[in-house]
């Protein structure tokens, strides 16, 4: 696998949504390109940081008008 190919899965293989092989290929990739490792590590900080966010409640009626602009 080369970085053409790998930087499009980086997100899913983050993810763990890849097939065995792929991202078995896609993790191999990510240990031997220092440029892709890096990428891969940036995604993986910012989810983290995403993940760690607060959840706020959506304020009342949201989702219904939400629904209605649909």
């Amino acid at each position: 696998m080369n970085c053409e190919q790998a930087r499009p899965l980086l997100s899913v293989h983050l993810d763990a949504e890849l097939p065995a092989a792929q991202g078995a290929a896609v993790a191999s990739h990510l240990l031997a390109c220092p440029t892709c490792g890096a990428a891969f590590d940036s995604l993986n900080r910012a989810s983290a940081l995403v993940r760690g966010l607060p959840l706020h409640p959506l304020p009342a009626g949201f989702l219904s008008r939400l629904e209605a602009r649909r």
